[in-house]
Order: C-alpha cells, then sequence, then structure tokens
C-alpha cells in the first residue's frame, strides 16, 4: 500500500493492490448555450454540470484547489466562435500555465492540456482571453468542459 500525506498529515489518494481510490478527480462542463464574453480574461464560470468530482475540490464552476502537494494532469475545451485571435487557458493561482491560441474568424473546438506540480491549496482556473468583444462561446455539453486529476 502506498499513497500521498497531504499537509495535515493524514493519508489522501491511497493505492492499495494497483488499484487507486479515493484519487482527487472531477470532470465539470458548462450548460446553457451560446455566452458573450467581452475582452480581456474570462473565467468559464457556466462549469456548473459535475460529472464527477472525487474528493469535492471543484468550486462551484470556478476553480479546482488541490488538496495535496502532488502533479496534476488537466485538460480544458471549448467552442467558441470570435472574430480575432483568442487564446484558451488553464490558469495556476492566476498566472498562465498553459494555452492555446485560437486564429481569428473561425468557430470550433479548441483545446488545452497542463501537466503541473501542484501544492496543497493552490488554485487551477479555466478561461479564454480575448481583445475584442464580438466573442462567444457555446456552453453545452459535448462543447465545454473541464477536468482533471492526481498524477503522483
Amino acid at each position: 500500500m502506498s499513497g500521498v500525506i497531504n499537509a495535515a498529515g493524514s493519508k489522501s489518494g491511497v493505492l492499495d493492490s494497483g488499484l487507486r481510490a479515493d484519487v482527487p478527480s472531477f470532470h465539470v462542463y458548462a450548460s446553457g448555450g451560446w455566452q458573450p464574453w467581452a475582452s480581456g480574461f474570462r473565467n468559464i464560470d457556466t462549469l456548473t454540470a459535475v460529472a464527477h468530482d472525487t474528493g469535492n475540490n471543484w468550486n462551484s464552476s470556478t476553480h479546482f484547489t488541490a488538496p495535496v502537494l502532488g502533479s496534476y494532469f488537466f485538460h480544458g475545451a471549448v467552442y467558441l466562435n470570435t472574430t480575432t485571435t483568442s487564446y484558451i487557458e488553464i490558469r495556476v493561482d492566476n498566472s498562465i500555465a498553459a494555452y492555446s491560441l485560437k486564429d481569428y474568424s473561425q468557430k470550433g473546438h479548441h483545446e488545452t492540456t497542463l501537466i503541473w506540480k501542484l501544492n496543497a491549496g493552490q488554485r487551477v482556473t479555466f478561461g479564454f482571453s480575448s481583445a475584442t468583444t464580438s466573442n462567444t462561446y457555446y456552453a453545452g455539453i459535448g462543447h465545454t468542459w473541464f477536468e482533471g486529476h492526481l498524477i503522483g
């Protein structure tokens, strides 16, 4: 048996006989149809549908909080309709950690991935940024989502 010891000294993410149990993980997706967004960075605040949240570390549509020190995998996708160059971003404590560039005047599905070592308590958000105000994204199952899990 092995596992991860959190800041309080208790076990989390215990591995037993090769099977992973209680490993912090989540998958959330957006709902609500086409949503407008203005220039600058915006968290995707429509990530309100929770497919799963092992450990309850997803905070009401805005961010994931790392419960323990470790390496985490994150993946996010969004369906954008924009008239200018835009970025989808994964941020750690409000600093860009990974992004994907979307060329202007295209409607489409765009994704980005991040593997990052986090300390317990660090926050991870998913969003996008653009220099113009004439943008929309589709908040619907299979179109806009964010997920992550502890990998070690």
